[in-house]
């Protein structure tokens, strides 16, 4: 049985309040909220929940292999009933799984590496045989360090995750084959 796992990842909200004390939210214009940050989100998990045919334990199943790390831990509302999981199907009251912090982005990726026990379910480790997509919603920041370039993805807080540390996570996973989408 597969054990093939889709991650989805987006360190920010249209609310704001994600890298520092700067919003995303227009103050001109209350009603751009820049939700794209949700939208496109909910869109990947869609994907993979709809045409991907990941199973989704929130839908009944007996494992969960789409794991949502999004803003603050919890889906935002949209003011669109089409980005809203009740569009896919009634018993799916949320899709986020956990927060978009530096924590539960690297725990995400050590659980797939090792498996986890939740105490209700468990997550198995991956193995040479499954499958890993990867997608991640952020702006990206750089900096230069002690002379050597270095790119982020900019998480909830003021947390980062620079690329050899996202490099160091995934590559403990084993797995078939890994594709990686970085908006």
């Amino acid at each position: 049985m597969a054990n093939d796992n889709v991650v989805v990842i987006c360190g920010d909200t249209p609310s704001g309040g994600s890298k520092s004390e700067k919003s995303w939210k227009d103050p001109n214009d209350p009603k751009r909220s820049y939700d794209e940050f949700w939208n496109d989100t909910y869109l990947m998990w869609e994907l993979a929940y709809v045409k991907g045919g990941f199973p989704e334990r929130k839908a009944g199943a007996s494992a969960d292999h789409i794991h949502v790390l999004y803003g603050y831990g919890s889906d935002f509302i949209s003011g669109s009933y089409r980005y809203r999981p009740s569009w896919v199907s009634e018993d799916i009251d949320s899709v986020t799984d956990y927060s978009a912090y530096y924590g539960d982005v690297a725990n995400i990726f050590n659980w797939l590496a090792n498996g986890h026990d939740f105490g209700d379910w468990f997550m198995r480790q991956m193995t040479n045989y499954d499958e890993l997509f990867t997608w991640t919603f952020d702006h990206g920041d750089s900096a230069t360090v002690d002379g050597v370039y270095h790119v982020y993805l900019c998480l909830m807080g003021t947390n980062r995750m620079r690329e050899d540390d996202f490099r160091n996570k995934v590559n403990q996973i084993n797995h078939w084959r890994r594709v990686f989408w970085m908006q």
